[in-house]
Order: structure tokens, then sequence, then C-alpha cells
């Protein structure tokens, strides 16, 4: 027998059935490739879904907190329709797949020490290969956390370089903030200039604030901050120009007003020290503030009247600039300085930069228009 010839044509047998496994072993490696990839890309969606769901729920749920006249089991009730809607629109199939938890620190110890709405979102994907090794279908889920609450820490580009005196914050009139001299309770001239605050290190960081540009700094409650003192004018009027100048260019009105906006610190005045010839300002609470126009020209004698930007908004119905310099006489008996910031404290909601905290959900100081935010944290 000639054994050589008889081992050749085994090989020869063998090699078909190596080809064949090899051949499941490729087409199981491709359905595994091409499936998880596509369960992968779906679950993305729903991350996407679930996330938009979150902040919407916390928006509403934000909303309820600001405004005491509203019922809580109302409010959640249209947090939650809000959460499966915004799922639902962004590709969740089925509304029983959509699950929304709820809760409010203020109703005691909870898994993330805070308010929190978590929703979970899932949807049954259809398998493309796997199907041949017996899987035909698969559920794909996705979680998503938001918090809300009072702002007592912030950082970034929301801050105004400027802040006024708790005595003096007011919501129904114009406020006055200017560079001039700062007059304590006793008519004593304190070594320092009023409404700038220097977080920044330098005057740059104070004109890019003010152009609306993030700074990435950061204040909170309770804090003390420094005022800032020798201040050229184009520190102040030239940006808050260019961000009246960048939010013309803006289509739509509420998005005009909110750019125009900052969070600016109130601060309690009877905690005020001196430090050299600086102020140490404690900070009470926040406030949103509206800028709308900068003095430019202020006016020396009874013949003259100070006058504003040619490129405030907020003169004309549709608060778009007209090009057209307002004109102010006195306040309270004295003219309008050069730098002179107008504005008005407003509840104008704009989007923070906030720093979740286990107690923004106690207003800070009950009473007055504390502003409040929503976010993700998961």
């Amino acid at each position: 027998m000639n054994f050589d010839r008889l081992f050749k044509e085994e090989d020869g047998a063998v090699l078909p059935f190596v080809a064949l496994l090899l051949m499941f072993v490729l087409i199981g490696f491709t359905a595994l490739v091409i499936d998880v990839g596509y369960l992968y890309a779906n679950r993305r969606s729903l991350v996407t879904a679930a996330d938009a769901a979150a902040l919407g729920g916390a928006m509403i749920l934000e909303d309820g907190l600001s405004d005491p006249a509203l019922e809580k089991e109302e409010v959640e009730t249209e947090a939650i329709k809000v959460a499966k809607d915004l799922s639902e629109a962004n590709g969740v199939e089925n509304r029983e797949d959509i699950t929304v938890d709820i809760s409010w620190k203020s109703d005691g110890p909870n898994e993330y020490d805070c308010n929190y709405i978590k929703v979970t979102v899932k949807n049954n994907y259809e398998m493309i290969f796997a199907k041949i090794f017996g899987t035909d279908n698969s559920d794909v889920a996705a979680t998503a956390v938001a918090t809300w609450g009072y702002v007592s820490k912030i950082e970034g580009g929301d801050i105004l370089p400027i802040f006024t005196k708790s005595d003096d914050y007011q919501t129904e009139n114009l406020t006055y903030l200017h560079a001039g001299k700062f007059v304590d309770n006793e008519g004593s001239v304190v070594n320092g200039n009023w409404g700038l605050i220097d977080i920044y290190g330098n005057t740059s960081g104070i004109a890019e604030a003010f152009r609306g540009e993030n700074i990435g700094k950061r204040m909170e409650l309770s804090s003390t901050i420094n005022n800032q003192t020798g201040l050229n004018g184009g520190n102040i009027t030239n940006p808050i120009e260019d961000r009246m100048i960048e939010a013309n260019k803006l289509p739509d009105k509420e998005d005009r007003i909110k750019y125009m906006c900052g969070l600016v610190p109130v601060i309690n005045w009877d905690g005020i020290t001196k430090q050299g010839s600086s102020l140490k300002l404690p900070i009470e609470y926040f406030a949103v503030f509206e800028i709308y126009d900068v003095i430019i020209q202020e006016a020396h004698n009874e013949n003259q009247v100070s006058k504003g930007s040619i490129y405030a908004l907020y003169d004309t119905a549709d608060y778009k600039c007209d090009s057209i310099a307002v004109e102010y006489g006195k306040v309270n008996d004295k003219f309008l300085e050069s730098t002179t910031i107008i504005g008005k404290f407003t509840g104008t909601k704009i989007d923070l930069d906030a720093i979740p905290q286990s107690s923004d959900n106690v207003n800070p100081n009950p009473g007055v228009i504390s502003p409040t935010y929503a976010e993700l944290i998961e």
C-alpha cells in the first residue's frame, strides 16, 4: 500500500471542512461586528433622547421652583409629560418604555443628594445577521439624570464684573452702576471704585467679561470678592458696545435680551471691610442684570445732557439698535458720569454655568428674584 498517497488524499478531504468552518467563523464575526455596531449607534441616539428628556423635565421643575404659586404635584405632572414627549420626539418608540423618577432634596436624603429627575428609555431593535444564530432582537436602554436649583456657585461667562449693595437692590426701576467713589452709610468716601469687581487678575479680564466671553472664573455665596481700582473707561464702554453689536446680530428678540444679561453679585453692606486700598465684598446672593446702555459722553453743565451708546438696543420696540444715542438728564440731581452702566435687575432666564450644590433647593434670599438653573449631572 502507498501510505504517502493515502495521507495526501486525506489532506485533500480535510481542506473543504476547514474552509467551511472558516466561513462560519467569518460570518459569525461579521454578524457580531455589524450587529454590535448597529446596537451601539442606536444606543447613542437613545442617550440623546434621555439627555433631552431629563434636561427638559428639569427645566419645568426649575420653573416650579422659582414660582411659589405653582403646586409641586402639578409641576411634576407637567415635567413627566414633557420628558416623555421629548423622548418620543427623539426616537423612543413606545411611551410605556419611558420611566421618569423625580426626587426633591427638600423631601429628605436621596440617591444624588440633590433635586433630580432620572429618565430611562428603551427600544427593541431587530438584529441583522445575528438571526442566523437564533438572536432575532435585542433591548437597548439609556439613562440620564438632571438637577435644578437656586444658583449658589457659578463660573464661566455668565458673570458681569459689577456688583450692587443689598440696600440698593430693586427690580422696579432702572439701576445706575458706575466707577465713581464708593460712599458708605455715614457719607464717608471709601477708597475704591463703585460697581466693579476684581476676580480676573487684570483689567483685560474685566473687558472680556463685559464683552460676554467665558472668563472661566468662579463665585459662590458667602465668599468675598475684591473691587477693582484705576480702570480706564475703555475697559467698560468699548466691550459693552461690542456686546451690543453682537446682540444686534441675533435674529430673535428674546435671544438679544438674554445676550445682554449676566449674573451680578449682591453684596451684604454690613459685612464690607477694607484691606489697604481694596474692599472685601461678601456675596449675599446673585441677581440677573440686563445691560440697557452705557454712558459714552457725560454732561458737564446745565446746558448739556449725558449720552448713551448709539449701539444700545433697549429703546426700540423690537429691541434692536437704531443708531441713535439716548440722552439722559440728571438722576438724583446728578449728571450720569461717563462709563455709568444703565440696566435693570430682572427675572429673565439665562443659561448659567452653575455648579450644582446639595443646598441649591433652598432659596438663598426668600422674597428676592433669585436665579435658578437646570442641567445634566449624569
